[in-house]
């Protein structure tokens, strides 16, 4: 097996395994939404969640992924919010929002 081969075959493992953990982390911040909010999101605003879920960011990742993470909430929260409110699952919600 060629050193070039191997080096592919650990970096091809190392992005599916983050995409792995963030996935995970992106149903966990769910999760702790659906705790935060009561499971109920019907006089939950856009900017509450936003709010929310950048902690929740905050708390799951660090450095550059964090900063990743506040980005894609910034720019789905409102998709988001429809997502909870639709009573869609905390999976669902991720991969809808590519992060699964």
């Amino acid at each position: 097996m060629s050193k070039l081969f191997v080096v592919a075959l650990f970096a091809v493992l190392a992005v599916a395994l983050s995409q792995e953990d963030i996935c995970g982390k992106c149903q966990t911040m769910c999760q702790n939404a659906r705790t935060n909010y009561n499971n109920d999101f019907t006089n939950v605003q856009q900017a509450d969640l936003q709010k929310f879920m950048e902690g929740q960011c905050t708390t799951q990742f660090s450095g550059f992924e964090s900063s990743i993470c506040k980005n894609v909430v910034d720019k789905n929260s409102g998709q988001m919010l429809k997502a909870f409110q639709a009573g869609e699952n905390n999976k669902q919600i991720c991969v809808e929002g590519k992060l699964c």
